[in-house]
């Protein structure tokens, strides 16, 4: 990977500080797509370098994903990688989103930006589960999460209700296949640790 860093710098197609911001950006951001103004120049690099970038992120038990029929690259950590999980709330949006997006493609409902769906879609789906949909200030923390990871786009409205938030095809490598059966199993982990005794406050006591 160092001499094939070398090789680019010396060549003059990219300096190792592009190199390491495109890295970074893919760590943190996880998806650049072709036709996002800020997403460019980075998604430039790393279509024109993909063999180094593929490299790199292998060592780091990453994979490198690209698309250039919806125009995005991404990178998704394996198994054991040493990723920061998601919590239970966050995982169920993002699983009935993918639900919402499987949908809507069986339904010819999806263009080639994703699916548009709105706040009411995701609290209705959410409430047919029997459990309710996060407050609207979690919600919007949970939609702007996942839009910092390019998985999805959101025009916020004061009415979380009327949110319009275009789900991108990249759903469906960030959460895989048995969909339904890992939402299941996800609600029923947010009901245990809802019924979970809040143990430290009862042993700490008032202060």
């Amino acid at each position: 990977m160092l001499t094939e860093l070398q090789r680019i710098v010396d060549h003059g197609k990219a300096t190792d500080v592009d190199l390491r911001n495109a890295a970074s950006r893919l760590l943190r951001e996880q998806f650049l797509f072709r036709n996002e103004s800020r997403d460019r120049v980075a998604w430039d690099l790393v279509r024109e370098h993909f063999t180094y970038f593929t490299n790199l992120f292998e060592a780091l038990g990453w994979t490198l994903h690209r698309n250039e029929h919806f125009g995005y690259v991404g990178a998704t950590p394996d198994e054991g990688a040493g990723f920061t999980p998601i919590k239970v709330d966050e995982t169920v949006i993002l699983l009935i989103l993918r639900k919402l997006f499987e949908e809507g493609v069986a339904q010819h409902m999806a263009g080639p930006d994703g699916l548009v769906v709105t706040g009411l879609d995701v609290e209705r789906e959410h409430q047919a589960t029997g459990r309710p949909a996060p407050m609207a200030t979690r919600m919007k923390a949970i939609l702007q999460m996942l839009e910092r990871r390019g998985i999805v786009s959101c025009e916020f409205h004061p009415d979380m209700a009327r949110t319009m938030i275009t789900v991108r095809s990249v759903i469906r490598i960030v959460t895989g296949d048995g969909v339904q059966a890992r939402l299941s199993a996800f609600i029923k982990l947010g009901a245990d640790l809802d019924g979970e005794p809040e143990t430290e406050k009862e042993e700490g006591g008032s202060s």
